[in-house]
């Protein structure tokens, strides 16, 4: 028998809210899509964390949506074993999909995640679940028409987002009961209720004509019309401003004419602009507002409204009724009594701490690690851990200076293509998707060009990128196994690119790391071993996680290939170990070893490291020249090359403290 009349959904809304608040049952009726609600952009992250569900960063962004309740603490407490158990019903709800359909998935997903239970114990958590439930109904129709795989539903989904969609999508009631009806006034044109409240009359719409761009109707021909900078433009404004003002009288009459016994009206006076307003002409026609609202004027805009009303309620005897709405008083903060506390530290039971498992990565790894080379005493003694006898004194200085001679020597020119992180992702991508033994001009309008713009560059920078990618895949490759090869004599079936892998973490301590690096680095490797000195790390137990670039295939031996896009001021042996001693890529390049180890043992008969390995090569592509077979010739390493044959005692000595 209750309607609250309002102009759109927002207010709607409001209102519910409000409702909900104090306990008062509500319903509010809306052509409001089911898709442009929350629930559905949350079920469209919770759908594709349900595709990839191996992607940790989507199950995360999945977790912390209002369908499943989790908030970031909670994410920060859970344990591995926990995580083990989210992975795995994500794993099962991608296994049901694929295999019976989304419905028996959906279904699975609601039983598991108590969907209902947490929803109907929120704040209007009635609502939410219809919405839920509404949209696991569309999507299911949707697989039974068209027979859609994960993608082709999921991309539907996010279509409809886009769009308005049609009836069906319309938002449904949550519940048949008698319950106060939440209406727009449009809605309710043609209808009549018992009671009726309109709590938003004072708030018309009005600023159409304020717009950079406004819709009229042309006073002559009555055609639509859209202004968009025109010479009549306040005249256009002025038309504008009528067909608003006539659209709210007409709105408002449809307001005052539903209800059938009684109508409540809120009217606001404290601004100037609720003046404007419908309501506000036919209450107080008879008031100058410019001059009520003047910086001369003395009187009270509320007391001169309020009069004027009581002058209109005095006329109409038993008929009509004023009230004045009061703001709530403001809260009152309670304090409690001071006290004071007196803290004391527990005393500690010398019980062995338990490490906590975590996931880690390299850059995790030596994130405190990242100290200049130099800042070492000039003299140092290293220990070489494979004898126990104190190594000979190396002269740091010494090596310094010539690492200083040779960045003033003849510096290698290089691309110019731009330099930065963007640069560096945007070559990555080319290099994960392009086909190395084809021409790069047939890749260049459907892979080079289309990832150049897809990280904000074109056309200026594709000749400088199609320099770089001729110079990398036809830089000669040394090998210590087989005869020189180059990156263009690899197959698409020979590579694996951007391969993800997690291994898991015994107890990684900085000691145990430290003694295996410093026994199987090669001894004329300085500033290397220098590096390995300043690795800071807490112990870790738990997984190891990374991305390798790429790992190809070569009569029966496998490599690691890493892309770096780093400019440096020279491409010799001496710069790349500076720079690969300064960013610990060393430490990242044994760990991928590490993985490629672990996975190649499993998949391979009679598999060992010396026989099916073919080292590692870090490939610094602003420095790659293709015509350098004479250097290798001459046993010098090309440049912007480093190469390196870890030995099997020294993969077998990383495997162990891993």
């Amino acid at each position: 028998d209750f309607a609250i009349l309002v102009r759109s959904h927002v207010q709607g809304s409001i209102i519910k809210k409000a409702l909900t608040a104090v306990g008062v049952a509500s319903v509010q009726q809306s052509q409001q899509s089911i898709f442009c609600t929350p629930e559905a952009e949350e079920l469209q992250r919770i759908l594709l964390a349900i595709i990839h569900f191996t992607d940790e960063a989507r199950l995360r962004y999945a977790l912390l949506s209002n369908i499943l309740g989790y908030s970031g603490d909670d994410l920060l407490d859970l344990t591995d074993q926990a995580w083990d158990r989210l992975f795995a019903a994500f794993y099962e709800l991608h296994h049901l999909w694929d295999k019976q359909g989304f419905m028996s998935m959906f279904q699975r997903f609601l039983r598991y995640f108590t969907v209902q239970e947490r929803l109907l114990s929120q704040l209007n958590g009635e609502r939410h679940l219809t919405n839920v439930l509404h949209l696991g109904e569309l999507l299911h129709q949707q697989d039974r028409r068209q027979s859609y795989a994960m993608h082709h539903l999921l991309h539907w989904l996010k279509t409809q987002r886009q769009s308005s969609g049609n009836e069906e999508a319309q938002l449904r009631l949550e519940s048949d009961e008698n319950l106060v009806q939440i209406v727009t006034i449009h809605k309710s044109k043609g209808l009549e209720y018992p009671l009726v409240y309109c709590p938003f009359l004072w708030a018309d719409e009005s600023k159409a004509a304020q717009d950079t761009l406004f819709a009229f109707h042309h006073p002559e021909s009555s055609e639509a019309c859209l202004e968009a900078g025109s010479s009549e433009r306040k005249r256009w404004a002025a038309i504008t401003k009528e067909e608003t003002d006539a659209e709210n009288q007409r709105l408002l009459y449809v307001a005052l004419t539903r209800p059938r016994f009684h109508c409540s009206l809120v009217v606001v006076s404290q601004k100037k602009s609720y003046f404007s307003s419908a309501i506000a002409k036919l209450l107080w026609s008879s008031l100058n507002v410019k001059q009520l609202f003047s910086s001369k004027s003395q009187a009270d805009p509320y007391e001169v409204c309020n009069a004027l009303l009581n002058e209109l309620v005095a006329d109409q005897v038993d008929c009509m009724a004023t009230e004045p709405l009061y703001l709530p008083e403001i809260a009152r903060h309670y304090q409690s009594e001071k006290t004071v506390v007196h803290y004391q530290a527990r005393q500690f039971s010398m019980r062995p701490l338990i490490m906590q498992q975590q996931m880690s990565s390299f850059s995790a790894l030596i994130a405190h690690s990242q100290q200049p080379y130099y800042e070492y005493t000039d003299q140092a003694v290293e220990k070489d851990w494979r004898d126990g006898q104190t190594a000979k004194l190396i002269d740091y200085e010494l090596v310094e200076n010539e690492i200083k001679a040779a960045n003033h020597s003849e510096v290698i020119p290089i691309s110019d293509f731009p330099t930065g992180a963007r640069a560096g992702s945007c070559l990555h991508e080319i290099f994960e998707h392009l086909n190395f033994s084809q021409a790069l001009e047939k890749q260049n309008e459907t892979i080079i060009l289309p990832t150049l713009e897809k990280w904000g560059y074109g056309i200026s920078e594709q000749t400088a990128a199609l320099d770089l990618l001729q110079q990398s895949l036809y830089t000669p490759l040394n090998t210590k196994h087989q005869a020189l090869f180059c990156l263009a004599e690899l197959e698409n079936t020979q590579r694996c690119n951007e391969l993800e892998f997690y291994f898991p973490l015994t107890q990684l301590t900085i000691h145990h790391l430290r003694r295996v690096l410093l026994s199987y680095l090669p001894d004329d490797w300085h500033l290397i071993r220098q590096a390995c000195q300043q690795l800071r790390f807490d112990d870790l137990r738990g997984f190891m996680r990374g991305f390798i670039d790429l790992i190809y295939e070569r009569e029966g031996r496998y490599g690691i290939i890493d892309y770096k896009s780093n400019t440096l001021a020279s491409y010799d042996q001496k710069s790349l170990h500076q720079a690969m001693a300064e960013a610990h890529y060393y430490v990242q390049y044994l760990i991928y070893c590490i993985a490629l180890h672990r996975y190649l043992r499993h998949r391979i008969t009679n598999y060992t490291w010396d026989k099916h390995s073919d080292g590692v090569y870090y490939l610094f592509i602003r420095g790659l020249q293709m015509n350098q077979n004479q250097a290798i010739k001459n046993n010098d390493s090309p440049l912007g090359v480093f190469f390196h044959q870890p030995s099997a005692a020294f993969i077998q000595a990383l495997d162990e403290i891993f």
